[in-house]
């Protein structure tokens, strides 16, 4: 598949929320004044002077199959025994209800899936239609709420993949963030710089913002109730959750595509910029900068006052954000290969995935390797703790479970379509999107 990236606009000023009439006006511009529709991967973040990207050629399509696990990715070394818990307390245990499951951005499932896993249902709701599910699921209640890069986004019934609502309200705009679901309401960004509400029992428009720049950043939620998130003109906003209203917006120098990871009343947010930012939730002033040495898409993952973060210039961080140093850095001196993937922790042990092909184990503390596990092609996907496993995608076509203690593979799903979004794990079972339009659901079973 080939990918290109388009010239973003960066609006002078700050863009004020975008009323239904001036947003229905927008929707009937001509196709010609419109913005070209966005990248079909959330991963194409960047425009460098060297690009990073490389055409994606999806692989033959195969009948889904699930394999057992078998011992060609030993371990080099061991980490700690899992025992993942959450840290959010305004995010209900038993969902997963935005990005990478809590505001921490940690990829800690509260569910334990135990492979072999079998699949519940698939379903192409997009009817023939070439399209992509690149974002991540949210499992809320008996919902998933997931979008896609040619602009609508579903309600689907969680027992059986059936369509409760959908929006098409986005003219064909690419849906490459993430929901956010909080108190009955549905937040995400499109491609054209829109953030919309919707009900989440019906799909019906609440409100809406027009940022004038592509987003691809997932929307948080802070402790006072504010959305949060980048968008390419290099902008946070902070917006009212029940009203759109802008509360603030704190600029950076170049494009922002990452989640915002939030803890202990700051947002922590890396950019194209070069700089890890921290800002204050409630007022958006910022607290500091520190330097990344390389540009960066992926979301920051928060455990107390350690942060960890992956980089295009082929290195992932450590970071105290509370006194503003870098601890560590991890650097694959053999594959020098970018990480696009955004990292979960949990027991002292961060987890990757890098175009290396490789799922790397890191210790938390150190920066030290535990081990690496090898696919068969790049991992962008972002990996998903579930009890003593690790959960992650792949573009060679499987959703591998590897043992976090051993780095050995488990099991895995064969789709027969690169995955680029990541896994959502809650209420017993497994959501992911694939690149060939298809959504799966996959629960604990029998052989």
């Amino acid at each position: 598949m080939n990918m290109q990236h388009r010239q973003l606009d960066r609006a002078p000023g700050a863009p004020a929320p975008l009323g239904l009439g001036d947003y229905n006006a927008r929707r009937n511009l001509s196709k010609d004044a419109r913005p070209h529709r966005s990248t079909r991967l959330i991963k194409s973040l960047c425009i460098l002077s060297i690009s990073l990207i490389v055409a994606c050629q999806p692989s033959p399509k195969q009948t889904p199959s699930t394999q057992p696990a078998d011992n060609d990715n030993s371990a080099n070394n061991k980490s700690n025994k899992p025992t993942p818990t959450a840290n959010a307390t305004s995010i209900p245990s038993d969902d997963w209800s935005m990005y990478r499951g809590h505001p921490q951005l940690t990829g800690v499932a509260e569910s334990t899936l135990a492979p072999p896993l079998t699949q519940r249902w698939r379903v192409s709701p997009a009817q023939g239609e070439t399209v992509a599910f690149v974002a991540t699921a949210a499992i809320v209640d008996d919902r998933v709420y997931i979008g896609h890069d040619f602009g609508t986004f579903y309600a689907l019934d969680l027992s059986d993949g059936s369509v409760v609502w959908q929006f098409d309200e986005t003219d064909e705009a690419a849906i490459n963030s993430s929901a956010l679901v909080h108190d009955g309401k549905v937040y995400f960004g499109d491609g054209y710089g829109v953030m919309y509400c919707l009900a989440a029992d019906s799909g019906k428009l609440l409100w809406n913002f027009d940022s004038k720049n592509e987003i691809v950043s997932s929307p948080n939620l802070t402790p006072d109730g504010l959305i949060v998130f980048g968008s390419t003109g290099g902008s946070i906003y902070a917006l009212k959750a029940d009203s759109g209203e802008k509360v603030w917006e704190y600029r950076t120098e170049d494009q922002v595509q990452g989640t915002v990871g939030i803890a202990d009343g700051v947002c922590l947010i890396g950019g194209c910029d070069g700089r890890l930012h921290v800002i204050d939730a409630k007022t958006g002033e910022g607290r500091r900068k520190m330097p990344i040495d390389g540009q960066t898409g992926g979301a920051v993952a928060i455990s107390g006052t350690s942060a960890f973060l992956g980089t295009f210039g082929n290195e992932v961080l450590g970071f105290d954000w509370a006194d503003g140093k870098v601890r560590w850095r991890y650097r694959d001196e053999e594959r020098e290969f970018p990480f696009f993937s955004s990292a979960s922790i949990a027991d002292g042990t961060v987890y990757i995935g890098g175009r290396d092909k490789r799922l790397h184990a890191i210790n938390a503390a150190t920066g030290e390797r535990r081990w690496v596990f090898q696919a068969r092609a790049k991992i962008d996907s972002s990996p998903v703790i579930s009890g003593p496993l690790v959960y992650v995608g792949s573009h060679d076509g499987r959703l591998y479970a590897v043992n976090r203690e051993s780095g050995a593979r488990t099991w895995y799903f064969e789709v027969g379509s690169p995955i680029s979004a990541s896994p959502a794990i809650a209420r017993g079972v497994l959501v992911v999107g694939t690149e060939d339009g298809a959504i799966y659901c996959l629960e604990p079973g029998k052989t």
